[in-house]
């Protein structure tokens, strides 16, 4: 069912959005708790369809 990783896959990703910040100006419009509330709420109705 699963593809074994690759080698050089991360273990712990780090996102960080700095960059976005810095070359964009970029800002999340959504805070990470509202994000993953979100999230969470999506997939529970999709699991219920």
């Amino acid at each position: 069912m699963f593809e074994p990783l690759p080698e050089d896959d991360p273990r712990q990703r780090k996102p960080d959005i700095a960059k976005a910040r810095a070359v964009l100006g970029w800002e999340p419009l959504v805070s990470l708790e509202e994000g993953l509330r979100r999230t969470v709420e999506y997939f529970r109705e999709v699991q219920a369809a």
